[in-house]
C-alpha cells in the first residue's frame, strides 16, 4: 500500500528500454544487452507460458545465462513485443497511476503542487519520447 507510483514509474522506462527513447539518449534494449530481466521480460515470460510456447519461454529465458556478446538481443525484443508484454507493461502503468490518483485526488486538497503531481504522472506514463 502506497507504493504504487514507484512501480508505474518503473513499468514504462522498462517498457520504453525495448524501443530506445529520449531522442538516441537511451540505446534500444539497453537492459537486454546488460542482461537485466526487467518487467516486459517477465511478462514475455508469463505469455509464453500461458500459450503453452515452453520451447520459445525456455529460449527467452536461456538467452539471459549466455555471455553478453553472443545473447540475441534484436530476436529477444522481436520475442517481447510479439507477445504484447511491451503493451501489457505500458497499460499496467497508466492503470497504476489512474488508480492511486482517484486516492491521491480524494485526499489531497486542490493546489498547484496537485496539478504538478498529476501532471507528472501523466507525463512519465504518456509521453514516450523525453
Amino acid at each position: 500500500r502506497g507504493h504504487t507510483l514507484p512501480p508505474a514509474v518503473s513499468l514504462r522506462p522498462d517498457g520504453s528500454n525495448l524501443q530506445g527513447f529520449g531522442k538516441s539518449l537511451k540505446t534500444k534494449a539497453e537492459d537486454l544487452i546488460e542482461g537485466k530481466v526487467t518487467a516486459p521480460v517477465i511478462r514475455a515470460l508469463m505469455a509464453l507460458g500461458a500459450a503453452g510456447d515452453a520451447e520459445r519461454q525456455r529460449w527467452l529465458w536461456g538467452q539471459f545465462g549466455v555471455p553478453d556478446s553472443e545473447r540475441e538481443v534484436g530476436a529477444m525484443v522481436e520475442l517481447i513485443e510479439a507477445t504484447g508484454a511491451f503493451e501489457t507493461c505500458i497499460g499496467e502503468a497508466h492503470s497504476m497511476v489512474d488508480a492511486a490518483w482517484l486516492k491521491v485526488d480524494a485526499a489531497v486538497p486542490d493546489s498547484f503542487a496537485k496539478v504538478c503531481l498529476r501532471a507528472f504522472g501523466w507525463f512519465v506514463c504518456k509521453v514516450r519520447d523525453y
